[in-house]
């Protein structure tokens, strides 16, 4: 999606994706946005019942909303 996306399209993905981006010298230093930080780090992880609760007590609602401005744009 994101190869064959517009200059715009790419810059709103980057945005929703990206927190904190930043450009130190020719590297650009970022952290993954809440909630897909939680999914990079059960990637990895055998047993994700730990982390229910976390996916539980998520603003799910602002989440959406998000998601929505992204899709119209």
């Amino acid at each position: 999606m994101f190869e064959s996306s517009e200059v715009p399209e790419k810059r709103q993905i980057l945005k929703l994706l990206l927190q904190n981006p930043t450009v130190n010298g020719k590297k650009l230093e970022f952290s993954i946005a809440s909630p897909f930080n939680l999914v990079l780090e059960l990637a990895d992880s055998p047993n994700w019942l730990p982390t229910l609760d976390a996916f539980r007590t998520l603003d799910w609602k602002n989440i959406q909303i998000k998601l929505n401005q992204f899709t119209m744009i």
